[in-house]
């Protein structure tokens, strides 16, 4: 038997909510824009990054939410570097990462570039796994990281860095919310992450993550899911028991009512994944479920043996 403890997060105490600069140069051909919408969800905000290489051409990466303010700071970064856009690259549809990804695509009359558009409204690039961004002879190279959203991708840079959107944040855990989001999809997308051993990661919200705690702050979000799975299925047994009862069981009173929402969705990517491997099954409604199968022991054995099988 595989027993998973309570992981610790390896980013505790690195970098205090509320400090992150507005503006800051991160490497070479590389500059994070925060934009002024922190919240519970977002965290310090949503991270716009300028992306460009020696001839200047510039993409934006998640230009966020619609913001005179931000809007601002991203033409006036642009300007200081002499810089021409050439496209808008979105990680994924979430409107915090995409809402005025439209308004830079028509005044600067560029593409957008995602993993999936629907009415896109503007001159639109699909981007699929492997495909290549050319950054004035390097590349930013994709890769499709579904499980936050169907849509996810994340973003090796030339420096072996990457752009991880919401699919690894800089503080806290990412939201898999059913049903766009999916954990069997996520678990195995962080494992493909991992497997690509990035040099560090510039996430979506919070602080950038150095090579030196990457591979910590990896390993920590599969033993994390792996521990949250464990729990949402000793939250039931063979006795009915409602989503919102295991909820409130597996979160007590850490979760702010605010967030609980997202806890419940979290709880509902957990379920189906449980529901699909044969150990629970729906009690009367979608609401309620009883265990089906074997119990935590052998849920923890195949989650382990899911991540030691090589991609």
């Amino acid at each position: 038997m595989v027993s998973v403890a309570v992981p610790g997060d390896p980013r505790n105490g690195l970098v205090p909510m509320g400090s992150m600069p507005q503006v800051a140069e991160l490497e070479e051909g590389l500059v994070r824009i925060l934009a002024p919408n922190a919240s519970p969800m977002t965290l310090d905000g949503t991270n716009t990054y300028l992306v460009y290489g020696g001839n200047r051409a510039v993409y934006l990466v998640d230009p966020g939410p619609t913001d005179a303010a931000h809007f601002g700071r991203i033409a006036e970064a642009i300007e200081a570097r002499r810089l021409e856009p050439r496209g808008v690259v979105l990680t994924h549809h979430h409107i915090d990462h995409s809402e005025s990804a439209h308004r830079f695509s028509r005044e600067w009359s560029v593409p957008i570039l995602a993993g999936a558009l629907e009415d896109p409204g503007s001159p639109a690039i699909l981007v699929e796994e492997g495909d290549t961004i050319d950054l004035d002879g390097q590349r930013l190279t994709a890769m499709h990281t579904p499980g936050h959203t169907a849509d996810h991708l994340c973003f090796m840079l030339p420096s072996g860095r990457a752009l991880t959107g919401d699919h690894v944040l800089g503080r806290g855990t990412s939201v898999v919310a059913y049903p766009d989001g999916d954990l069997e999809r996520y678990l195995r997308s962080l494992l493909q992450l991992e497997s690509a051993g990035p040099r560090g990661m510039y996430p979506g919200h919070g602080p950038e993550l150095s090579e030196e705690t990457a591979a910590d702050v990896l390993d920590y979000y599969i033993s994390h899911r792996m521990y949250r799975i464990s729990q949402v299925l000793e939250a039931f047994s063979d006795v009915r028991t409602s989503v919102a009862d295991a909820v409130r069981g597996i979160y007590g009173q850490s979760i702010p009512a605010g967030l609980f929402f997202a806890a419940e969705l979290s709880t509902r990517a957990a379920i189906a994944m449980l529901m699909k491997r044969g150990y629970l099954e729906v009690a009367g409604d979608d609401d309620h479920y009883v265990r089906a199968g074997a119990g935590v022991e052998r849920l923890l054995d195949e989650l382990v043996a899911d991540r030691r099988r090589p991609l």
